[in-house]
């Protein structure tokens, strides 16, 4: 298909480093062969991290950077109507997405087993990821997959948003804005995160980085202690802008 004059332009559109995803050596292998012919042929090549733009540029001079964004709904009437929410314990913890191995199961369990937060995993379970060891908790809750105004709305009734990343994966080191970025910015929440090394710059109040399972729950803390009404039109505000749409 890459190859063919019928097809102009061709446009290769990588949203992962899905050849690292492989399970075996030499599916990897041959997945790389085969993304590297279509990065080749490409007239032009959109990614959605720095590292992929990097790896792709090796390849390919075409290439271009495109942040995911969001489809939630934001308006400045919503924006100037926020106000200073009332402190209270547990906290709301949201993890919205994929659940899968890319999760660090100790962290979400450092965080499930403390009467400091209640975390709710909004999203389908992988068949390889067992989060049974989660269920053993009374403040673990599991929504399953929530999409559009719901998503939205559930997304904004929580306190914190999370991305509990296993950085020593690859597919991890490629991030610069994970899909659930925007949206979880859009719903006016602090995120706390593990350390992803390339994920992109945001204001202070914004991203809070843990290295370990303990300084997770203490960021999250701090996260919502820091939390004002400011952030959250800052955090809508910056959404505003980098909707879909926009």
């Amino acid at each position: 298909v890459m190859s063919s004059s019928v097809f102009y332009p061709r446009i290769y559109f990588c949203n992962d480093n899905f050849p690292e995803m492989a399970k075996y050596k030499w599916k990897k292998s041959l997945l790389a062969k085969y993304e590297k012919t279509v990065i080749k042929d490409a007239d032009c090549c959109i990614v959605v991290s720095v590292p992929l733009q990097n790896k792709l540029k090796r390849i390919n001079k075409n290439v271009h950077l495109l942040l995911p964004g969001h489809e939630f709904k934001i308006d400045y009437d919503k924006i100037s109507t926020v106000g200073d929410k009332i402190k209270k314990i547990p906290i709301s913890v949201c993890y919205m997405g994929y659940i899968d191995q890319r999760l660090s199961l100790d962290w979400l369990i450092a965080v499930a087993s403390s009467d400091n937060f209640v975390l709710y995993l909004i999203g389908p379970v992988s068949n390889e990821f067992d989060i049974s060891p989660l269920c053993d908790h009374k403040n673990f809750k599991w929504k399953g997959p929530v999409v559009g105004t719901d998503l939205q709305a559930l997304l904004e009734s929580m306190d914190v948003c999370v991305m509990p990343f296993n950085t020593e994966l690859e597919v991890v080191q490629a991030m610069t804005a994970p899909n659930k970025l925007f949206q979880y910015i859009a719903s006016g929440k602090p995120i706390v995160t593990s350390d992803i090394p390339d994920l992109m710059k945001l204001p202070d109040g914004f991203i809070y980085k843990a290295r370990d399972p303990q300084d997770f729950s203490d960021k999250i803390l701090k996260a919502y202690e820091d939390d004002n009404k400011d952030l959250i039109k800052a955090r809508m505000t910056l959404a505003l802008q980098n909707s879909w749409d926009s």
